[in-house]
């Protein structure tokens, strides 16, 4: 019985973490193409950010923003679907993207190429992703049970 139940909850866990990546590729997807129709561009190029706006510098940051999200999103199903087959790295691959993407906007803040208020990292948000990455290892650490998981 104790099977039964641990490859239900792998799927459950595999199956949100999925769903969340997934949600996370579209939104990135979506927020590339939503910015194509004019009013759009013209309304952030009204922004007054504290300087002199420049458009395309902030498509270009936008662009790669939005690529940022979608690839993190692709690593996570790539993770979830891992851990749904009871694959122990699928956990190291939702952490390892997890600290990747907080450290990458902490890196970014240092480095003076955060420049506009989507880019700029907070310490409530880090702390809470390190913390589910935390729990990712965890759960690699957890499936140390040959017999409860597939290693191939």
């Amino acid at each position: 019985m104790q099977g039964a139940k641990y490859r239900l909850v792998m799927a459950a866990i595999g199956g949100a973490t999925v769903l969340f990546g997934g949600l996370l590729v579209v939104l990135g997807i979506m927020g590339a193409f939503q910015l194509s129709d004019r009013p759009t561009k013209r309304l952030f190029a009204s922004m007054k950010l504290g300087g002199p706006f420049d458009l395309s510098d902030w498509l270009r940051h936008w662009y790669l923003a939005c690529a940022t999200v979608a690839a993190g999103g692709g690593a996570l199903v790539i993770g979830g679907v891992a851990i749904a087959l009871r694959k122990r790295w699928g956990f190291l691959v939702v952490a390892s993207t997890i600290v990747l993407n907080e450290s990458s906007s902490w890196i970014a803040e240092a480095t003076g190429y955060a420049r506009y208020p989507y880019e700029h990292p907070h310490w409530v948000e880090s702390t809470f992703w390190l913390l589910m990455a935390c729990v990712a290892l965890y759960g690699y650490l957890a499936t140390r049970d040959r017999s409860a998981v597939v290693t191939e």
